[in-house]
C-alpha cells in the first residue's frame, strides 16, 4: 500500500484513504494550446492550468491538468521547484470529458520539482489495526464517489497518463505516478526531502482526508513529500537510487527491462517493493530500511531474470510487517520474490 506509514504519521492506515484535494483558490484560465511551445506558471494559491495541444511544455510554477486532455508532441519539463498536479478525472471546467495526458517525448522532473500523475478507481485490500479492509488506492481528486458521506466508497473516475519516452527525475522533491504507461525507462536519481515528517509543496496542499462534510476537516491533511510508482507499465528499465525521503513504494508495476532499487533512505517502515512483474533482473541493495511488505497485504515480485540482494529469491520477510501492523499474534514469512516462469 502506498505510504502505509500513515499509521505512524496520521493514526490511519495507508494513503489510499487520504486522496481528495482541497483546491486553494481558482485556477488561471486554461491556455488551450494549439501546437506551439508553452510555459505554464502559477502558485499554490493561484495555480496555472494546462490543457490542449503543444509542441513542448515547461512547468515553471504550480499547474493543474483539470480542464481537458493535454497532448504534447515533444517533451514535458517540470523545472526547478515547480509542480504538476495531473490526477483529475474530469474536465472540471465543463463537468464532463476527461483530463488525460499524452506526452510523446520525455518527462523530466528537475531539482526540487514534484508531480502527481494519474489516478483510478482501483480498490485494494490493506491491513488496518489487526484486520483487513478494502479502500480506494488512489482515486482522482475530483471523484465525488471517492469519499461519500455514507455508504461504501466506490470511485469511478480515472486519469490515464502516457509517456512515449522516458520519465527522469533528478533530485526531485517527490513523484507519484499511478495508472500510467512509460514506453521508455523510469529513472529516479537522488532527491527527496529527508526522512522527517515535513509537509511541503503540493503534498502539503493537494492531499486531504476527504471532504469536510465527511470527516470534519476544514483544511487538507498535510503530508511529507514521497515517491510512488504504482500500476505503471514500463517498456524499459526502472531505476530508483540515492533518494532520501519519508516513504516510497514500487508496487504492481510491469517492468519489461530491469528494476533497480538501491541506496535509498527512508523513515522506519518506509520502503515497499511488492507485486511487481519484472521481465529482466531485480536488484535491491543498500536501502535503509531494507525492502518490506508493510501493511500492503501484497505478494511477491515475479522476476524473469535474477533477483538479488534484499529482493533475492532466497529472501523471506514478514508479511505484514510488525512495524506497520502491530498487535497480530503472528507474522508469517513470505518470499519477497519468486520466479516469473
Amino acid at each position: 500500500m502506498r505510504f502505509n506509514t500513515m499509521s505512524r504519521i496520521l493514526g490511519v492506515t495507508g494513503i489510499a484513504a487520504l486522496v481528495v484535494a482541497a483546491i486553494p483558490g481558482m485556477a488561471a484560465a486554461a491556455p488551450h494550446g494549439h501546437g506551439g511551445n508553452y510555459t505554464c506558471t502559477g502558485t499554490s494559491a493561484l495555480p496555472g492550468t494546462l490543457a490542449g495541444n503543444f509542441a513542448n511544455v515547461t512547468i515553471a510554477g504550480t499547474c493543474l491538468v483539470d480542464a481537458g486532455n493535454v497532448n504534447i508532441a515533444g517533451n514535458l519539463t517540470i523545472a526547478d521547484g515547480a509542480s504538476l498536479v495531473a490526477d483529475f478525472g474530469m474536465n472540471d471546467r465543463t463537468d464532463s470529458g476527461t483530463s488525460n495526458m499524452t506526452i510523446d517525448g520525455n518527462v523530466l522532473v528537475e531539482f526540487g520539482g514534484s508531480a502527481l500523475l494519474g489516478c483510478y478507481p482501483l480498490q485494494v485490500t490493506l491491513w488496518g489495526g489487526t484486520s483487513l479492509f478494502t479502500t480506494p488506492d488512489f482515486p482522482c481528486i475530483d471523484d465525488p464517489n471517492a469519499f461519500p458521506t455514507s455508504g461504501i466508497s466506490t470511485p469511478t473516475l480515472s486519469a490515464t497518463e502516457y509517456i512515449g519516452g522516458n520519465l527522469i527525475s533528478e533530485d526531485a522533491l517527490g513523484v507519484v505516478v499511478h495508472n500510467a504507461t512509460v514506453r521508455g525507462s523510469v529513472e529516479e536519481y537522488g532527491g527527496g526531502n529527508g526522512v522527517a515528517f515535513n509537509p511541503v509543496g503540493i503534498f502539503a496542499v493537494y492531499i486531504a482526508g476527504g471532504p469536510a462534510q465527511s470527516n470534519g476537516l476544514d483544511e487538507p491533511i498535510a503530508l511529507p513529500a514521497y515517491y510512488d510508482y504504482a500500476n505503471v507499465n514500463v517498456g524499459g528499465n526502472m531505476t530508483v537510487t540515492a533518494m532520501d525521503e519519508d516513504w516510497y513504494g514500487i508496487d504492481r508495476d510491469t517492468v519489461h527491462g530491469n528494476l533497480t532499487d538501491t541506496d535509498n533512505t527512508t523513515a522506519q517502515d518506509g520502503n515497499e517493493v511488492f507485486n511487481n512483474t519484472v521481465y529482466g533482473n531485480l536488484v535491491c541493495s543498500g536501502n535503509n530500511p531494507a525492502v518490506e511488505y508493510g501493511d500492503s497485504n501484497g505478494g511477491p515480485n515475479k522476476v524473469g531474470g535474477n533477483a538479488t540482494g534484499e529482493c533475492g529469491f532466497n529472501v523471506l520477510i514478514q508479511n505484514p510487517s510488525p512495524l506497520s501492523v502491530p498487535g497480530l499474534s503472528s507474522y508469517p514469512l513470505e518470499h519477497i520474490s519468486v520466479h516469473l516462469h
